[in-house]
């Protein structure tokens, strides 16, 4: 009995550490609240469903794909679109987030700076906001892409540790 509360304990805390990261792919892909959440959800029971996971990251997003691709083959293909009542600037109403999500990217992006020296956070910025290559962040900075690489590597890892909080509301 206690093995079987420390299991459920275990998948509590994974739960709760890939559903922001699980619904935010997700959030991004569908226009319902109800269906993100719904997906999030089946996503993640099939993968702690799954025993003996080699690369679970690899796991995840495999399921989460699928399970994308499976919602939009079921949605009614003989749906009518009018184009009559489209908004006149589509891309920036596909590009709306929510406020919660805005305010907590703002959140997420004041802890890096605040916690990264400047050409660490350059470095983060220039690879992962512009996804600029390490060769490129190399020549703009005067490193090494190997240096580059490096600086990045262990500034996520610092930032994960102190700004996970900050996402996870």
């Amino acid at each position: 009995m206690n093995q079987t509360q420390e299991i459920k304990s275990l998948t509590e805390s994974q739960w709760n550490e890939w559903y922001n990261k699980v619904y935010g792919y997700f959030f991004r892909r569908v226009d319902s609240r109800s269906d993100v959440e719904d997906l999030t959800a089946v996503t993640l029971n099939d993968f702690f469903l799954k025993t003996d996971v080699k690369n679970p990251q690899g796991l995840i997003w495999v399921i989460a794909r699928n399970k994308l691709t499976d919602f939009i083959r079921a949605k009614p293909k003989n749906q009518t679109v009018s184009f009559d009542n489209l908004p006149e600037n589509l891309m920036s109403q596909s590009d709306i987030y929510s406020d919660r999500y805005q305010d907590r990217i703002e959140h997420l992006k004041e802890c890096v700076k605040k916690n990264l020296k400047e050409q660490d956070y350059s470095i983060v910025e220039l690879c992962t906001i512009s996804d600029f290559s390490s060769e490129v962040v190399a020549v703009q900075l005067n490193l090494s892409p190997a240096n580059v690489r490096q600086k990045l590597s262990r500034s996520l890892k610092k930032v994960r540790e102190i700004c996970r909080r900050v996402w996870q509301g």
